[in-house]
């Protein structure tokens, strides 16, 4: 996650990651379905997402058994971009599969 620096108001061209705003966000967006921790394959509903930043997708979803040919099929790199896009519309970067929830 990245803010952009500056308490003006004025974005800024130089963005830095906050680690705290990062992890206040994953706890409140994320934590319910996904784990990031070192070591764990997850939930039932979500993968472990510790070190997902800059592995294909579905990598990790099939390295603890799950189904990954819904985001094998994107061809994506896990970028901060990549991810920001997902976040802010899933449906569209990765299109739903047939029998996909």
């Amino acid at each position: 996650v990245t803010t952009s620096g500056g308490g003006s108001g004025r974005s800024s061209s130089s963005s830095v990651a906050d680690p705290r705003r990062g992890s206040l966000i994953f706890k409140k967006f994320c934590a319910q379905c996904h784990t990031a921790k070192t070591e764990g394959r997850g939930t039932v509903r979500g993968p472990n997402l510790f070190g997902v930043m800059g592995t294909q997708s579905g990598t990790l979803v099939k390295s603890w058994g799950g189904s990954p040919q819904r985001l094998e099929s994107a061809f994506l790199v896990w970028t901060d971009k990549a991810m920001l896009d997902f976040l802010m519309a899933p449906k569209e970067l990765i299109p739903p599969l047939n029998g996909d929830r």
